[in-house]
């Protein structure tokens, strides 16, 4: 939408409502405000528009600035309006509108919601807390370590037993299923394009590990269920990760975002934060697997923080097969790429850098192949 629809739009008295909890002290009237766009890497679907509403009010007889975050969400199409879709529309609304966050393990933080506006368009306006913290360019082994090992010690909250996952039926059961089943009804079957490239080397390999590992699909899925279960994110990003301070002055991981909020296998969203932290660059390919190691080794010592004392092995499977299953995504992207590739040299190093993540992705499934015969699923 354009700035100036959305200025029109906007429930003055809701956003006066909104200020007045964020400075804690009652608004009676806005001396209007200043709204812009915020421009993501990749958005949502379901999401119409992200804004940033701000301006300065007095308070106590000083002037006091404030901003908040206004998200736009819409149905879309008929498939996102079932609960149980990995994307049902109105998820993170519900989320905001329910207890969730604030019954959540507070090692993690998340914005606080003001508001929740259903318009006449069947549109939903949340305004929310903007949150304040790191977005570095480049993310360090470190700082992933950080925010891997709080995950670790939030999810494992919920597998040692130590929280009740919550059973509500708008968060998603069957995530991963899913997603994998929206990837091959949008992206064509790289059966298309084989012919057309099958001489290119290692393409034949690909395709062979593509088409097996669609042949176990459902049986991955189910033993996914079996692995230890917890509270997932789903979208870990790095425009969907923050670190801040908390009271104590102490860094604090923060999550933004939680419209593909699910009950997951512990691993899966490890192994979503490392795989498009992969495809969108923010780890260097090179170092993918010192990164990799790195990350498993700080969730398992979160997990153990937080009491959860199971089979390391479990979480290593859904780790890997949850990485493995990017493919259905990222192969027929290549196939085409390949397909209809020109002279063009930027393209040319997409596709070496895209072949390289999806080598990646076939050696982790090969990974799932070799734990299924140790676990003995």
């Amino acid at each position: 939408m354009m700035i100036d629809t959305i200025t029109k739009k906007i429930n003055q008295n809701i956003v006066a409502e909104c200020v007045s909890k964020m400075v804690k002290s009652r608004v009676g009237s806005l001396q209007g405000f200043h709204i812009e766009p915020i421009k993501t890497i990749s958005k949502n679907f379901i999401t119409k528009g992200i804004y940033r509403i701000f301006n300065k009010t007095v308070v106590n007889h000083e002037e006091q600035a404030w901003s908040l975050i206004l998200k736009i969400i819409h149905p879309e199409n008929d498939e996102k309006n079932v609960p149980q879709h990995h994307n049902y529309w109105k998820r993170e609304a519900l989320v905001f509108q329910s207890n969730f966050l604030v019954d959540c393990p507070q090692n993690i933080r998340a914005p606080r919601c003001f508001a929740v506006e259903e318009k006449e368009d069947n549109s939903i306006w949340l305004y929310l807390e903007e949150m304040r913290g790191n977005h570095e360019p480049h993310w360090t082994e470190e700082n992933l370590c950080f925010i891997a090992k709080e995950l670790g010690k939030f999810q494992g909250a919920y597998a040692a037993g130590n929280k009740k996952l919550p059973d509500v039926p708008w968060i998603c059961k069957a995530w991963l299923s899913s997603w994998v089943k929206g990837c091959q009804q949008y992206a064509d079957h790289p059966s298309i394009y084989y012919e057309q490239i099958k001489d290119i080397p290692q393409i034949d390999h690909v395709f062979a590990a593509y088409e097996a590992l669609n042949d176990k699909l459902e049986y991955h899925l189910a033993r996914l269920k079996k692995c230890p279960q917890t509270v997932s994110h789903q979208d870990l990003s790095k425009q969907n990760i923050f670190v801040t301070k908390n009271n104590d002055d102490e860094n604090q991981v923060a999550f933004i975002d939680w419209q593909f909020l699910s009950i997951s296998a512990l691993g899966e969203d490890l192994a979503k934060m490392f795989g498009v932290a992969l495809s969108q660059g923010d780890i260097p390919l090179d170092k993918a697997k010192n990164y990799e190691e790195a990350l498993f080794q700080a969730y398992i010592e979160g997990l153990a923080e937080a009491g959860w004392k199971g089979n390391i092995q479990l979480v290593r499977y859904a780790f890997c097969i949850s990485i493995a299953a990017r493919s259905f995504w990222e192969i027929p992207k290549i196939f085409k790429l390949l397909a209809y590739k020109t002279n063009d040299t930027e393209l040319s190093r997409n596709i070496k850098q895209l072949f390289q993540i999806v080598n990646l992705q076939v050696s982790y499934a090969k990974e799932t192949d070799e734990l299924i015969h140790q676990l003995g699923f």
